[in-house]
């Protein structure tokens, strides 16, 4: 390959999760035009994370001599929501993976490894004329696997639906087909944590709807308008335990999370099942090249979350009524405990995140004020009476 393949990884995936190995592969599937996309674990038993095998298979357009070209070149893609760097993940946990790929009437064969390099695959006449690439993974290379989540279907179901929500939404609006079935095989079973031999289907057209808003951004950052796709459901109590919330951007096809919620803050006798996603075409090409956060400044970032928050707190008072006198109670109850930061909690967010990062966005405000004041070597009429204020506020 044109560079070492032992620093890319490490540099370009410093933290990465098991869940990025399925993330990277099924992406490469949809992306080669698979309509059917299976995904095998295997494992002996989840204490046993040496025995982990998993096999992706799918009938998309495979490695042909182009594919295969830009597959061992790092970089080298078509567009912006390709970033060639992707199947470097595999090798964070699998020290081997074995590719077979039939393609118009020809099979092609080879190793993906650190030591893998362009001429090291073998291509063969084959009568076989159907389609069909198979990735087997093998060697795990960690000590652990460190969630159940990473090998139980439902969970992977969940997770690869949350991540792929543009790109399967979009195939639902143009009415393309897109199967994938994900199955585990273990010999140890635990009751205890659902962890059980299992297969989940997530077929595109059966994806379930989002409610959809278009809003003006409201600030210079960005030209075009903001759209949102959310889901507020209340869920079983007797079959669902927890409220689960995702609050996430869009950005070149898939979805990048954004912690925004705190989940103490929602109603406790009602469960809830909270999806957020905002899109904008200024997120395209600014995921960094992980996929796992957006690639901007700290002061734009601080503004695309005040949007993303303003929104979501305006849907939530319209549509969970009690949420907005919850609120409203969390407030009083703030300003009476800390009467000095009156005028400087974020109204927005009071009720979303937590209480102490309310606190601390508060705090800040009122030392910026009292910064700006005691710097300034001349006051206005209005910085006085400011000035007189916090000073009150300070020995109050």
């Amino acid at each position: 390959m044109q560079i070492t393949l032992a620093n890319a990884i490490k540099k370009i995936y410093p933290s990465p999760v098991l869940e990025q190995v399925y993330f990277e592969a099924i992406a490469n599937s949809i992306y080669a035009n698979a309509t059917e996309i299976n995904l095998d674990i295997s494992i002996e038993s989840y204490l046993k994370p040496e025995t982990l095998k998993m096999r992706i298979s799918d009938n998309g357009e495979g490695f042909n001599d182009k594919n295969y070209h830009k597959f061992s070149r790092l970089l080298e893609t078509d567009d912006e929501e390709h970033k060639g760097l992707g199947r470097l993940v595999f090798l964070n946990y699998f020290r081997k993976v074995s590719i077979s790929s039939i393609y118009q009437n020809k099979e092609r064969l080879f190793e993906y490894s650190q030591s893998f390099e362009e001429n090291n695959s073998t291509v063969n006449d084959t009568k076989i004329n159907k389609k069909k690439t198979i990735l087997k993974f093998s060697q795990y290379s960690k000590k652990e696997v460190y969630k159940y989540d990473y090998l139980k279907p439902k969970s992977i179901k969940k997770a690869l639906e949350l991540h792929f929500f543009p790109l399967f939404h979009q195939f639902k609006k143009e009415e393309k087909d897109l199967k994938i079935t994900i199955s585990l095989t273990t010999e140890t079973p635990n009751a205890d944590k659902g962890f059980h031999n299992d297969k989940q289907k997530i077929i595109v057209k059966e994806i379930p709807n989002l409610e959809f808003v278009e809003f003006p951004a409201g600030i210079e950052l960005f030209n075009d308008k903001l759209e949102l796709y959310y889901s507020i459901k209340k869920r079983d109590l007797k079959t669902e335990l927890e409220t689960t919330i995702i609050t996430a951007i869009c950005s070149e096809g898939r979805t990048i999370n954004l912690d925004i919620i705190s989940k103490e803050n929602m109603p406790k006798n009602t469960k809830y099942e909270i999806v957020f996603l905002l899109y904008s075409e200024f997120f395209n090409g600014k995921s960094d090249n992980s996929r796992q956060k957006i690639d901007v400044d700290k002061q734009t970032f601080n503004i695309i979350k005040k949007v993303f928050i303003a929104k979501i707190n305006d849907i939530f008072n319209e549509k969970i009524p009690s949420i907005k006198k919850r609120n409203q109670k969390i407030k009083d109850g703030l300003i009476n405990k800390f009467p000095h930061y009156y005028g400087y909690f974020d109204e927005a967010s009071i009720g979303l995140i937590n209480r102490d990062k309310t606190l601390e966005i508060a705090q800040k405000r009122f030392f910026q004020a009292q910064k700006k004041i005691l710097e300034a070597s001349d006051l206005t009429n209005e910085q006085y009476e400011q000035a007189i204020v916090i000073s009150y506020r300070i020995l109050d």
